[in-house]
């Protein structure tokens, strides 16, 4: 099942670029060192020493990760992903390919990079 949560690498950039849609649980890296999922169904949970990261299901991130890059460019370019059975796919911007992808999480990598640019 924890196939399903992006990980937590990904889950904090997606929190630094304002995600905070309601999710299954969370990751609690402070005293979690191999930052593995902990659940709580909860968005977001405060520690004594700061904030747990949501665990974000791919089906979520990938929407917000798309719905950002819209937004980001102001209807100047149009992007899209088409995903496989397989888990590859590739990510289209103005009907164009721009980026083949090997698997959801090399995807969602480089979705977070296009949008930190």
């Amino acid at each position: 099942m924890d196939d399903n949560f992006i990980p937590y690498e990904e889950a904090y950039a997606l929190k630094m670029l304002g995600f905070n849609t309601p999710c299954f649980g969370h990751y609690k890296p402070i005293h979690n060192p191999d930052k593995t999922l902990v659940t709580y169904n909860i968005n977001e949970i405060q520690t004594k020493e700061g904030y747990a990261v949501s665990a974000i299901l791919y089906q979520q991130a990938f929407p917000f990760l798309l719905n950002y890059l819209d937004d980001k460019c102001a209807g100047e370019d149009v992007y899209s992903i088409c995903l496989y059975g397989d888990g590859s796919g590739h990510i289209i911007r103005n009907v164009i390919k721009i980026k083949e992808c090997r698997s959801n999480k090399h995807m969602l990598k480089k979705l977070i990079k296009l949008c930190k640019k």
